[in-house]
């Protein structure tokens, strides 16, 4: 091994992710969204087991790191299924767009989401409960406005909650220390 490392792109792992799917022919949106909401309660249930037992859950970060995964798996399907490209979501997060554009940029790293250093931490920062708590409550209202026929395959509304739990996301990753 060389030692080189070419970053993510979220264009690359938003494709990586598709080929993992097992999608139905047919199926709703629904379906990537209950996904989502319950990984979502699963990291907010990790968080959880370390305030309760700080000695008892050794194994927090490696739980806390594959729920933040398993969360970016759904709101990639969310996307997909929902007629949007991830790598226009990261896009328009990274921009700072005031309309959305539905501009997809193939090139855009994870990397370049998230350009602080990150420091690991066995403990949960205090901010990490309220971040966690808010991804909660964005992705409950996205599963409202679905059940409410508010949010259309590739219209904006939809492209805007995504883009809202994509940010908490980063944020969730960044206050734990993880890329």
């Amino acid at each position: 091994m060389d030692g080189s490392f070419a970053p993510l792109t979220v264009a690359a792992y938003a494709d990586q992710a598709a080929k993992t799917d097992r999608s139905v022919e047919g199926q709703s949106l629904a379906f990537p969204l209950l996904g989502l909401f319950g990984e979502t309660g699963s990291l907010l249930s990790a968080l959880k087991k370390k305030q309760r037992d700080r000695a008892s859950s050794v194994a927090y970060s490696d739980s806390v790191a594959e729920e933040l995964g398993d969360v970016l798996w759904y709101l990639a399907a969310v996307a997909r299924r929902g007629s949007l490209n991830l790598s226009a979501i990261a896009a328009h997060l990274y921009r700072r767009d005031e309309a959305w554009l539905n501009i997809p940029d193939e090139t855009l790293t994870f990397e370049a989401l998230q350009p602080h250093t990150i420091v690991r931490s066995a403990v949960p920062i205090p901010q990490f409960e309220e971040t966690l708590l808010a991804l909660a409550a964005e992705v409950g209202a996205m599963v409202a406005a679905h059940r409410n026929a508010a949010l259309i395959p590739g219209g904006e509304a939809l492209a805007r909650r995504l883009t809202e739990v994509f940010k908490l996301l980063l944020k969730a990753s960044r206050e734990v220390g993880l890329t």
